[in-house]
Order: structure tokens, then sequence, then C-alpha cells
């Protein structure tokens, strides 16, 4: 019979989305929402717009502050809370 983990954690671990692939490879979302930039800055001004680096090395979430909104190009609302935040950090240290 085998045993069947039901521990908090091992459930929460089990129904987590995660877009790291164990190849190495980043999720297809992940590469339509980021744009690709050498740099390692974690936010960077450019075109009117906020670069908030992702956890992928050279990767950036676009943000933009469009007549007092804040717009993100992650689809995942947490990714894109976390996103605003660090922009609206960076203009106000302006």
């Amino acid at each position: 019979m085998t045993r069947i983990n039901t521990s908090r954690q091992a459930v929460s671990a089990m129904q987590r989305n995660c877009t790291y692939k164990a190849s190495g490879a980043i999720a297809q979302h992940v590469i339509n929402a980021t744009v690709e930039l050498d740099s390692t800055d974690p936010v960077l001004y450019i075109d009117s717009k906020f670069l908030v680096a992702s956890k992928f090395s050279n990767r950036y979430y676009t943000c933009k502050l469009v007549r007092g909104q804040w717009t993100c190009s992650s689809q995942d609302a947490s990714v894109a809370a976390r996103c605003i935040a660090q922009a609206r950090a960076f203009r106000q240290s302006w």
C-alpha cells in the first residue's frame, strides 16, 4: 500500500503554479509578457515605460502609468502588483 502525503506543505506544493520548467526553459506566457534587455538594474525607465526585472535574468516586465492608472504586461495579478509597487517606488525616488 502506498502512502499518500497529505501534509499542508505537500498539498500546497502540488497546487502551486510554477513558471519554471525543470529543463531551464521559461514558460511561454512569461516570454510573451516580458522583454529581453541586457541589464542588471532592478528597474529601468525607457521610452516612458518602467521596466521591472523578472526572476529570470535579462527579462523585464513593462509597467506604464496611463491617466493615473498603472498597467503591467504580466497576466499574473501577484506579479503585476509586485512590478507596479517597484515601479511606483522607483518613480517616487526621482
